[in-house]
């Protein structure tokens, strides 16, 4: 009911705006996911098809902000979450200069 919802609001904030929305960005995943399992490739299948579908009946792209685990090296949570989205862009933080870069790391 909250995907049907949102999508709703999206598509009435649309008609009210000069252009149409086209980007709409979750932050962070967790929070707009509260109580899955992040390692549950069935809990993380069933939140890529809300954004999917929020997608296609908005028309919007959907990018979402989330963690990598404690290390760093990867996105936190279960493989299929990288596996299933189209890109990922990761921001990594260089501690000595306050340098951040966006690294595109899959297309």
């Amino acid at each position: 009911k909250d995907v049907e919802d949102f999508i709703a609001e999206v598509k009435e904030l649309s008609k009210r705006m000069s252009h149409p929305a086209g980007l709409i960005i979750i932050d962070t995943l967790k929070k707009a996911a509260p109580g899955i399992d992040e390692i549950s490739g069935k809990d993380n299948a069933v939140v890529l098809e809300n954004v999917w579908r929020i997608e296609e009946e908005t028309g919007c792209h959907v990018c979402l902000v989330h963690h990598t685990n404690a290390d760093g090296k990867k996105l936190r949570g279960h493989t299929s979450l990288r596996d299933d989205v189209d890109q990922v862009i990761l921001i990594e933080h260089d501690k000595e200069t306050g340098i951040r870069d966006a690294v595109l790391d899959k297309i």
